[in-house]
C-alpha cells in the first residue's frame, strides 16, 4: 500500500538474514539518510530497550521503523501502469486487485514497488502480495520483540530494482535474504515484460537444473505472447559459489556467456530500502488500519504516562503543601500569643487611623474645593455667566449658568476643558458629565453639569 511522505527525523530498518539480525540506524536530516552505529541482535533477542521504546520524544523528532518481510511468503505480479506518480500507482493497483491476487483481497497485504520506467509516461510496477495471516504474524512476532513496524516491505525486490538496470534476464539470488529463493526479471528493449518469483531446491545443482526447466517453460509462453523473438542474455546477481554452481546450466540454455554480479551487502539494501521510505517512494505490506491502531496505542500511552507524571507530581505537591501547613501553623500558634500582647496597641491604632482619615479627608476636600473654584473661574468663557455652584456630599460639584443661544460650542468647550484640568500631575476631577442644556425664553439657554471630584489622595 502506499505511504504519504512525512518529514521524520530518523529512521530504523530491522534486517533480518541468515546471518543475523540487524537495527540499522539512520540519520534522516539530510536528502540522503546517513548511517549511524548499527546494534547487532542476538536471535531472539528484543531490540535494545534504550532504541526500541517510543515516547515523548517522537513528538519532536519522528521516527520511521521499517522491517524486512520474507520473500517466500508473497507473489510477484508485474505491471505496467500508464503514470509517473507513486499515489497514482497504489490507487491504479488496488483497482485491479482483484484480477491479481490469489486469495481474497480481504486476506491479502499488498505493496507496490516501482521498478523502472516504462516509456516517457509509464512506469513498470512490481505488486507484491502477501497472505493477511502472514503479515500479522510477522508484525506481532516483531512487536513481542520491541520493535513496532510502521512500514514493511521485500528485501529481495528491494535489491532488484537497484541491481537489475539494463536488457536481459535478471537472475537474483541472495540466499542472505532469502534462502531457496530467486526472482526472475526479463527485461526486453529497455521495457520489463515478466517477474517471477521461484522457489529453489536446496541443492545449487538441483537449482540449476529447475531455473533451465522453468525458464524453457516462460520462453515458450512469452513467444506465444509475442514479446520475445530471441534468446536474451542471461545475467546472474548472487554470491560467487551460487553463481559457479548456475553457470554452465544457464549457459547452455541461453547459447551466450552469463554475466554474474556480486549482491548488495546487506547494510546497502538496508539503506537504499531508508532513503525510499523516507521519500515515500516505496510500497509497505503493513495494512494502514494496523498503522492507526499503532499510533493510537503510541497516543494512549503518552496520556497514561503524562497522566502518571502528573499524578506522582500531584502527590509530591500535596505533601509539600502539607508538611508546608503544618510549619505555618506552629508560626501561627506563635503569633497568637504575641497578638494578645499588641490588641490594645491594634486598636489605638484603629482609632488613630480613621481620625487621620477623617482629618485627611476634610484637608482634600478643602483643597479640592479651592482648586475646584479656581479651575471654573479661570476657564469660565466670556459669553457664559455662572450662577451657582454647589458641592453634593462633598464628592460632586454641581455648577449651573446661562449663556447665549449662539455659545452652546463654548458651553461644550467648557465642559471638555474641565475635563482637562491637572492639579500637582494629577487629574481635578475623576469623571465630568455631559452638560445638560435648556432654551429659556429671551433667547438664552441655561446650562448645568456635575464633576466628581478626585479626592483619593492628599493634595
Amino acid at each position: 500500500m502506499s505511504n504519504r511522505p512525512k518529514r521524520f527525523k530518523t529512521c530504523r530498518v530491522l534486517a533480518t538474514g541468515a546471518e543475523g539480525t540487524t537495527l540499522w540506524p539512520f540519520d534522516a536530516a539530510g536528502d540522503t539518510p546517513k548511517p549511524q552505529a548499527p546494534v547487532v541482535l542476538q536471535p531472539g533477542a528484543p531490540v535494545p530497550k534504550g532504541s526500541g521504546v517510543r515516547d515523548w520524544q517522537q513528538l519532536v523528532r519522528p521516527r520511521l521503523d521499517v522491517a524486512w518481510f520474507d520473500a517466500s511468503s508473497v507473489f510477484l505480479h508485474l505491471l505496467e501502469l500508464p503514470t509517473t506518480d507513486h499515489a497514482e500507482m497504489a490507487s491504479m493497483v488496488e483497482l485491479q486487485l482483484e484480477k491479481l491476487s490469489p486469495l481474497p483481497i480481504n486476506q491479502v497485504a499488498w505493496s507496490a514497488e516501482p521498478l523502472g520506467p516504462a516509456g516517457s509516461t509509464s512506469t513498470a510496477v512490481i505488486v507484491v502480495l502477501a497472505p493477511h495471516s502472514d503479515v500479522d504474524r510477522r508484525l506481532v512476532e516483531l512487536e513481542e520483540h520491541g520493535f513496532v513496524t510502521d512500514r514493511l516491505e521485500v528485501a529481495l525486490v528491494r535489491e532488484l530494482a537497484e541491481v537489475a538496470k539494463g536488457d536481459g534476464l535478471w537472475l537474483l539470488a541472495d540466499p542472505d535474504l532469502a534462502p531457496n529463493v530467486a526472482i526472475a526479471a526479463w527485461n526486453l528493449g529497455d521495457r520489463w515484460r515478466r517477474v517471477d518469483l521461484l522457489h529453489l531446491p536446496a541443492d545449487p545443482v538441483a537449482a540449476a537444473d529447475f531455473l533451465g526447466k522453468t525458464l524453457t517453460q516462460t520462453a515458450w509462453a512469452a513467444e506465444l505472447d509475442g514479446w520475445l523473438d530471441h534468446t536474451p542474455r542471461v545475467r546472474i546477481v548472487s554470491p560467487a559459489a551460487l553463481a559457479l554452481a548456475w553457470v554452465p546450466t544457464l549457459e547452455e540454455w541461453s547459447g551466450q556467456p552469463v554475466e554474474t554480479l556480486p549482491c548488495l551487502r546487506r547494510e546497502a539494501v538496508a539503506a537504499r530500502t531508508a532513503a525510499c521510505q523516507l521519500r515515500g517512494t516505496a510500497g509497505s505490506l503493513v495494512p494502514v488500519a494496523r498503522v492507526a491502531r499503532n499510533r493510537q496505542k503510541y497516543v494512549d500511552r503518552l496520556w497514561l504516562s503524562g497522566l502518571g507524571t502528573i499524578g506522582i507530581l500531584y502527590l509530591v505537591v500535596v505533601l509539600g503543601y502539607m508538611a508546608r501547613l503544618t510549619y505555618l501553623e506552629s508560626q501561627r500558634d506563635d503569633e497568637k500569643v504575641n497578638l494578645k500582647g499588641l490588641a490594645l496597641q491594634y486598636t489605638n491604632a484603629l482609632a488613630l487611623k480613621a481620625q487621620v482619615a477623617v482629618l485627611q479627608e476634610q484637608v482634600n476636600l478643602r483643597f479640592a474645593a479651592l482648586d475646584s473654584w479656581k479651575a471654573v473661574v479661570d476657564r469660565l468663557p466670556e459669553t457664559m455667566t455662572l450662577s451657582t455652584l454647589n458641592f453634593i456630599r462633598g464628592r460632586t460639584l454641581r455648577i449651573d449658568g446661562t449663556a447665549a443661544e449662539q455659545a452652546r460650542g463654548d458651553v461644550l468647550r467648557f465642559n471638555s476643558d474641565l475635563g482637562k484640568v491637572m492639579v500637582r500631575d494629577t487629574p481635578l476631577f475623576s469623571k465630568v458629565r455631559a452638560p445638560r442644556i435648556d432654551t429659556r425664553p429671551g433667547g438664552n439657554v441655561g446650562w448645568s453639569f456635575e464633576m466628581e471630584l478626585n479626592v483619593g489622595e492628599a493634595p
